[in-house]
């Protein structure tokens, strides 16, 4: 049993939802794509679906460049390296390229 989070529907980090994970078919942590020989290394470089990794967070300097990445581990909490720790700060949640805005991302303030 777990938890999943759900960006579609959430405007403010501290409102983040979590849906349970009793009802679906994979576990917290753990990609809901069934896993091949092909999908246990990066082979040339192919963009990984959307939605594959809802957990990963990109971090940004306080250019809002992406320097780093972490783990959504709770509503309000992200396990990253001690590296990338800065002053200022921002995330974004729901990202899938970075060169483009999509829509559904969502991007806060570390406080």
């Amino acid at each position: 049993s777990g938890a999943y989070f759900n960006p579609k529907y959430n405007k403010h980090f501290s409102q983040l939802s979590f849906a349970s994970t009793n009802n679906l078919p994979n576990k917290c942590g753990v990609s809901k794509f069934v896993k091949t020989p092909w999908t246990l290394k990066i082979i040339g470089g192919r963009e990984a679906p959307r939605d594959k990794w809802p957990w990963q967070v990109a971090i940004l300097n306080r250019f809002k460049e992406v320097f780093c990445g972490g783990t959504l581990v709770a509503a309000q909490w992200i396990l990253t390296a001690a590296h990338c720790l800065r002053k200022r700060l921002y995330v974004r949640l729901a990202e899938h390229d970075l060169a483009i805005r999509e829509g559904p991302e969502m991007e806060y303030k570390v406080i």
